[in-house]
């Protein structure tokens, strides 16, 4: 029995948040293309007639502007309109379907709004539009649209009242209407509404009332303020308006996305929650000043902005200083923009195919010829790191500061998982382990805490287990189960942890939770669970009890645990000395790695196509939140866990992608559950079984495949294959480099790979090494080359992700390695099913060859000559252009099967590519399990991958003003939301000519420069442009972590 505390990532709908990070960008868009229109003249005397002066000095200026930018304008009016309505039905109990028949491409009636006083007069509203179907129809309900002031959905009655309503408090709008229009509308009970089709499109009508309200504005200020009028130029009370309104929708959603037991708590019980929560937050101040601990990227930060004082440049931040990049890998590179802290977080580049500009002249010239790289040689961050956490964890003083704040951590945990309903006999042990010591008393069981081990090797961090002969209380926070679970026995926990692997974000949850030497032997256990799940047992789980007598010592022991996991977290970022180091080499190890990050964006933007699991992921997500009687909140296909026969546990993404087998009776016997507690009785077996029947999506996924890297022009080759070309390439050489390194290649082959991998070029490993892809007895193997040397008289086996972290093996060595379980786990891995056989039948073989032969020479060399050239490569780009010909042409037979290969061929490197390559930013689960630890502790979603969620939760469910603003949040996370809306944007508004598509490609880059600066939103003309609205900043911040972990915490699949 588990009661999870329903997280975000598992309840809201990718499309959700892509309509609001669309509002987000397009209202700072807007906002900084009408800061561009011509400003007042300067003003010698004071104005006595604005409207004469306005004529005479500034309105022909104006009316040319606006006119020139009405086609830009109008598109996005027409953009803001659709994305506010959409973000309104996605409200949580929304009448959605009818809000969005009502949407402007649903091509519903256009009407004015207007209000009649009793005295008959007709008062027209500017700047609000009707959506409806009948504008004549007083029992309709319809869509009123403010331009700034929001979106609402109601019948004409109540209408009135909200209209009115807002009227009332306008500053905005009104400013255009007659002072005794203003007066009269104020009673609802003496007007009456009132819809009028528009003759113009709505777009066109709200453009003219923003230029009629900008004159007005212009007047009154100038009348009011006559030194200062440029607030009314810029619009300033409609982005106010504007801004409030966006901070609104991205609220709504914060609070929709509280499960239900947050949502209805009492006053008392939220006071409780709120002070235990008040304890975690000062307890984590006081560890944050003392050990000044915080992540790699902070520390990287401090001490970037210290050298940067040091050099004279203290107004300069590293985070703020941009580095324009340029590769020569491709003639159509497009030029990309970093931080200089990102660049150096990365090491210092030598290299020549990468150009860089500095974009601050005066540290351009500080730095000289040497460049960046001779800051990065200097600070040695990933060092300095790594001695800084270790110092400051060997102090008592600071492990007592951290023992405090986890238990304040997990006393709010205990509170809420009481709140949800958790096993009373599991709340009542707890009550009774928080006593200072545990001498038995009549009539109590003893209690017993114990480290967990899965197969009694691979010790869990970040669990804590306390039992009794009553009730199992698991503590594991971040769990996708949930932080707090109660069990009757360890067998029926041993069971639930086993259904994580069931699930990607489940896997990827155990992996981080062994230490890192386990991680391999974790990742092999898991994968042969794939195969056959019931290996799992009721004994997996491995219960080692502690000597442990009372809650001072629980804490202690917590503490020691979470101390073991920040130092082995350093493995992450730790300095790697090879066995034979060699500094040129490494250098071009690091230049190579600088290089890789750049091609990867282009390439991740160029292909725009996931790896089969998460676009399979996608559609069945989609798909199911479809099906009628669903109750609320978005449902992963992840998170939904299907049981088949023989108790076999598997995701409901991976039912529906793979089917199930023919003989199971699906309809009467499969059982359904949620993994987080959500409801999913809607989802009837007969209506998902007839679903999977129908999916298809091996189908849907290679005809994406064949869309973005099959050119439709014969043999021409696609920007994703050529930039795949030269990723490939490079990682060979990469791994090349370290291999040599590391000593186990003989003098001979070190003396011919040299020089190839220190000079590469287009025909390096292809013409150099001739190379070609691997096949051991008969069978293909994804990720397994043969670098073929004359000179050395050799052969070399390369595999992408060998073992141990091998790449190279010589024949020799791979013969000797041949039957360790490490390598048969990793040919099978990268062999497809069909071939599985083949490697079945070599085993086989060389079984029978070592019983007749004991000194195995006979079956060695039967492995040797299994190792043998599948084809020659002429080129890695044209080479893999034939593989996914291929794979579709099988398609027609199996298109799941065809799918998962095509994957496992196109993103298998890109994934260790992806992985070799990330920044070392290692999660602050350093400490207590937030994205980013430090001074600055996030108070809303930050412990959403793998920290205590009830923090989290409760900031999600109360106010956000103990958020740090978007200077702190967005600068690390704001390309993602970028990147988001102008993604969006490119599906809601198609048209390569568009004027919306070409502002949004020209403008993108700059605007990305400045969003993640955070200091302003846009600078423009004269000065910058300041966010207007408080509450937008603040609900920016905590929108862009969601967006950021919800990325995060999506499972990236190369199988």
């Amino acid at each position: 029995m588990n009661f999870p505390l329903t997280f975000p990532s598992t309840v809201s709908p990718v499309a959700g948040q892509d309509v609001l990070s669309a509002l987000v960008v397009l209202t700072m868009m807007m906002q900084g293309e009408v800061a561009l229109a011509p400003g007042l003249p300067p003003r010698v005397t004071p104005v006595d007639d604005p409207e004469r002066w306005l004529d005479e000095h500034w309105q022909v200026k104006s009316d040319h502007w606006w006119m020139e930018q009405s086609p830009l304008l109008n598109e996005q009016l027409r953009a803001l309109l659709t994305l506010q309505v959409r973000a309104r039905a996605l409200r949580r109990g929304a009448p959605r379907q009818d809000i969005e028949a009502l949407l402007p491409d649903a091509d519903p009636v256009f009407a004015s709004v207007s209000l009649k006083t009793k005295e008959g007069e007709l008062v027209r509203i500017p700047g609000f539009v009707a959506l409806c179907d009948n504008p004549y129809d007083d029992e309709l309900s319809f869509v009123l649209y403010g331009l700034g002031a929001g979106v609402w959905f109601d019948s004409h009655q109540r209408m009135v009242e909200t209209l009115v309503r807002y009227l009332r408090a306008d500053n905005c709008w009104t400013q255009g209407l007659p002072a005794r229009a203003r007066a009269a509308l104020t009673d609802t009970t003496s007007v009456e509404l009132v819809l009028r089709p528009l003759r113009s499109r709505p777009e066109v009508y709200l453009l003219e009332d923003m230029q009629l309200l900008q004159r007005r504005l212009v007047i009154d200020g100038l009348a009011a303020e006559p030194e200062n009028g440029e607030g009314a130029v810029a619009l300033v009370p409609l982005f106010e308006q504007l801004q409030a309104s966006v901070a609104d929708a991205v609220g709504a959603l914060r609070k929709d996305l509280a499960p239900q037991w947050l949502r209805h708590l009492s006053p008392a019980e939220r006071e409780r929650l709120a002070k235990l929560h008040q304890v975690v937050n000062e307890t984590e101040r006081q560890l944050a000043e003392q050990t000044q601990h915080s992540d790699f990227y902070t520390y990287a930060s401090q001490q970037l902005d210290a050298w940067l004082t040091a050099k004279g440049f203290a107004q300069l931040s590293a985070e703020q200083v941009r580095l324009h990049v340029r590769h020569d890998f491709t003639a159509d590179a497009p030029p990309q923009m970093v931080s200089l802290l990102e660049w150096v977080c990365g090491g210092a580049y030598h290299g020549k195919r990468l150009a860089m500009t500095i974009q601050h002249e005066g540290l351009r010239n500080a730095l000289g010829d040497q460049g960046v790289w001779s800051l990065a040689n200097e600070l040695q961050l990933h060092r300095g790191y790594v001695e800084h956490v270790e110092q400051t964890y060997a102090l008592d003083e600071n492990r007592y500061l951290l023992s405090r704040a986890l238990d304040a951590r997990l006393q709010l945990a205990r509170q809420a998982a009481d709140f949800q309903g958790l096993d009373r006999r599991a709340v009542r042990l707890l009550e009774q382990a928080t006593q200072d010591t545990w001498a038995q008393r009549s009539g109590t069981s003893t209690i017993t805490v114990a480290l967990l081990s899965i197969n009694g090797e691979m010790l869990l961090t970040d669990h804590l287990y306390i039992y009794s002969d009553d009730i199992h209380v698991l503590y594991a926070p971040g769990s996708p189960a949930g932080d707090l679970q109660a069990f009757n026995s360890p067998g029926q926990m041993s069971f639930a942890l086993g259904a994580l692997t069931a699930m990607p974000a489940g896997r990827d949850y155990l992996v981080e939770r062994v230490r890192h030497a386990d991680r391999p032997a974790l990742n092999r256990y898991l994968t042969r669970i794939a195969s056959l799940p019931q290996e799992w047992s009721r004994e997996t789980i491995t219960l080692h009890p502690q000597d442990i007598d009372g809650w001072q010592q629980v804490i202690q022991h917590w503490t020691e645990l979470r101390v073991m996991k920040i130092l082995d977290d350093l493995e992450e970022i730790r300095p790697v000395v090879p066995a034979r180091p060699d500094g040129t080499l490494q250098r071009r190890v690091d230049d190579i790695d600088h290089e890789l990050r750049v091609l990867m964006t282009d390439y991740q933007a160029a292909a725009q196509v996931p790896t089969f699991m998460a676009y399979a992921r996608d559609r069945v997500s989609e798909r199911i939140n479809r099906f009628p009687g669903k109750k609320e909140g978005w449902i992963d296909a992840d998170t939904v866990l299907v049981e088949l026969e023989h108790g076999v546990r598997q995701s409901l993404t991976q039912v529906v992608a793979s089917g199930y087998p023919a003989d199971f009776n699906f309809r009467d016997f499969a059982r359904l559950t949620s993994t987080v507690g959500q409801d999913l009785s809607h989802l009837s077996n007969r209506a998902i079984d007839g679903y999977i029947r129908a999916a298809r999506l091996g189908e849907g996924y290679c005809d994406e495949i064949r869309k973005s890297y099959l050119d439709p022009d014969a043999d021409a080759q696609s920007r994703p294959l050529e930039l795949h070309r030269h990723i490939t390439g490079m990682k060979i050489q990469r791994d090349c480099l370290v291999e040599l390194q590391s000593g186990r290649l003989s003098d001979a082959h070190a003396d011919w790979l040299k020089p190839v991998c220190m000079a590469f070029h287009r025909g390096s490993f292809v013409d150099d090494c001739k190379l070609a892809m691997l096949k051991i007895n008969g069978a293909a193997v994804v990720g397994g080359y043969l670098l073929q040397s004359p000179q050395a008289k050799g052969t070399l086996v390369y595999l992408s992700d060998g073992p141990g972290g091998r790449y190279l093996y010589t024949v020799e060595d791979f013969v000797e390695q041949w039957r360790s379980d490490a390598l048969q786990d990793w040919v099978y891995a990268h062999v497809s099913i069909d071939d599985e056989l083949l490697i079945r039948e070599l085993n086989e073989s060389v079984r029978n060859d070592d019983f007749a032969d004991a000194s195995e020479s006979k079956g060695n060399a039967r492995i040797a000559r299994s190792l043998q050239v599948l084809y020659n490569i002429r080129d890695l780009s044209v080479a893999l252009r034939q593989r996914i010909q291929r794979l579709l042409a099988d398609a027609k037979r199996d298109a799941y099967s065809a799918a998962r290969r095509i994957t496992q061929e196109v993103f298998w490197l890109v994934g260790l590519v992806a992985d070799v390559i990330a920044l070392a930013f290692p999660p602050a689960r350093i400490v207590l399990g937030f994205i980013k630890a430090g001074a600055g502790f996030y108070r809303s979603l930050a412990a959403l991958r793998d920290g205590d969620k009830t923090a989290a939760l409760l900031s999600l469910l109360g106010a956000v003003a103990s958020l740090p603003g978007i200077t702190d949040v967005v600068k690390f996370y704001g390309t993602q939301l970028v990147d988001r809306g102008s993604k969006l944007w490119s599906t809601l508004f198609p048209g390569e000519s568009s004027a919306l598509s070409l502002w949004v490609k020209n403008q993108v880059e700059a605007l990305k420069a400045f969003y993640e600066r955070h200091e302003v939103f846009k600078e423009l003309g004269s000065g910058a442009f300041q966010p207007l609205n408080k509450r937008f900043e603040e609900e920016l911040s905590w929108y862009t972590q969601l967006v950021a972990s919800t990325e995060q915490s999506a499972p990236r699949q190369f199988t």
